[in-house]
């Protein structure tokens, strides 16, 4: 609740703060300070996509699959569209930040570059704490969690097959598990699936 402050002279800190649609703003703002307008060029996925979704292409009969942290599975962004949420080896045993970000980013109804796509969603973590705070990467995760959205997909209907496999994070060769993850990927793209 900002409504008792003075904001008229701090234009430069209002630029860099964070806000939603539950700030109480004062009356007066700074010139040119628009809360509103802001707010909409957040949820804007830039590129000129907006335009592909006026012209009809929105994902529509398409499947994109995530594989990232553990997913808050009722987000107002696509919790209409989750086709399927399953977890593979998780250390966090609550939704995160980031795997909403990527499913809202990729399919998300305000903010999504595909808004009517089918999301199919794969909470994994690839690897291990070691009873410390050092963690040991493991890519055999990430590559069960391919083969997991492989084998699902050869179950769906034409009009929802996953399409591309969206992967927030890489893994260099000699990884622990690198091979397993880039065989999955390369019998992926085998089978007509793009990842990225």
């Amino acid at each position: 609740d900002l409504s008792g402050v003075d904001l008229e002279d701090r234009s430069g800190d209002l630029l860099m703060c964070n806000f939603d649609l539950a700030t109480r703003w004062p009356s007066r703002l700074p010139a040119g300070f628009d809360p509103a307008l802001i707010m909409g060029y957040g949820r804007d996925p830039g590129l000129g996509v907006r335009a592909l979704h006026q012209g009809g292409i929105d994902g529509r009969g398409v499947g994109i699959a995530v594989i990232d942290q553990t997913l808050l599975v009722d987000h107002a962004e696509y919790k209409d569209r989750l086709r399927l949420y399953e977890e593979i080896h998780c250390y966090h045993k609550r939704a995160t930040l980031h795997g909403a970000a990527v499913a809202s980013i990729a399919a998300g109804k305000s903010v999504g570059v595909a808004p009517a796509a089918g999301l199919y969603f794969i909470g994994e973590t690839s690897g291990d704490y070691l009873g410390t705070s050092e963690f040991e990467q493991d890519f055999l995760y990430l590559a069960r969690a391919i083969e997991r959205l492989l084998k699902v997909n050869k179950r769906l209907a034409e009009g929802e097959k996953i399409r591309v496999i969206a992967i927030a994070q890489g893994w260099g060769e000699g990884s622990q598990g690198s091979d397993e993850a880039t065989r999955a990927v390369d019998r992926a793209r085998r089978e007509g699936v793009f990842v990225v």
